[in-house]
C-alpha cells in the first residue's frame, strides 16, 4: 500500500456498477459493508450509498409507473384484447349451446376451463381506485360483464373500457 493513500481506495472504481440498477443495489451494499467494518473509509461508504439508493430510485419510479402511469395502461391494452376477443367467442358459444348468455363469467369457467377470464390491464383490486401494486400481482380482476335487458328486436355487445355489456332482447 502506497504511503499518503486511503485504505479501501482501490474500490472506488467498482461504484461505477451502481449504475446498473440491480447489480449496483448489491455492489453498493457490499461498499458500504467493506467501508464500514474493514476500510472505514467514508467516501467508500458515500459511494456506496449512492450506488444503493440509484437502485431504489430505479425500481421505485418503475413501480409508480407501471401503478398510476395511464400511459402504461393504454399501451398494455393491445395484450389484452387478443384474451376479449376469445372471450366474447366463448360467451357466444354458450349462448349456442345453452340458448342464453350467462349470467356472469364463472359459468363459462365451469363448462370450459381454458377460458380466461382475467383481465391483465386492471392491475389493481378493487378496480381503479383500491389496492396497491404490491398486493396486486398476486390478484387479478376478473373482466366486467354484465347482462342487460332492452325491449328492442336486436342484440347488441358493447365494449367500453375492458367491461362487456351484453345487450339481450327481453323475452316475454
Amino acid at each position: 500500500m502506497r504511503v499518503g493513500s486511503s485504505p479501501g481506495k482501490h474500490l472506488y472504481s467498482r461504484g461505477w456498477f451502481g449504475l446498473i440498477p440491480l447489480i449496483g443495489g448489491f455492489v453498493g451494499l457490499g461498499l458500504i459493508v467493506l467501508g464500514i467494518f474493514k476500510y472505514k473509509d467514508r467516501k467508500l461508504i458515500l459511494i456506496g450509498s449512492a450506488a444503493l439508493l440509484f437502485t431504489v430510485v430505479i425500481y421505485s419510479s418503475m413501480i409508480y409507473y407501471f401503478e398510476y402511469s395511464t400511459t402504461f395502461r393504454e399501451d398494455f391494452a393491445v395484450f389484452s384484447q387478443p384474451k376479449m376477443d376469445e372471450l366474447i367467442k366463448s360467451i357466444e358459444f354458450y349462448k349456442t349451446e345453452n340458448a342464453q348468455y350467462p349470467d356472469s363469467l364463472q359459468e363459462l369457467t365451469n363448462k370450459n376451463e381454458m377460458v380466461q377470464i382475467y383481465d391483465p390491464i386492471s392491475q389493481r383490486e378493487g378496480g381503479e381506485n383500491g389496492g396497491d401494486f404490491i398486493t396486486s400481482v398476486w390478484k387479478t380482476n376478473t373482466f366486467c360483464f354484465q347482462r342487460v335487458l332492452i325491449d328492442c328486436h336486436s342484440l347488441k355487445t358493447i365494449f367500453f373500457h375492458q367491461r362487456i355489456i351484453l345487450t339481450v332482447r327481453r323475452q316475454d
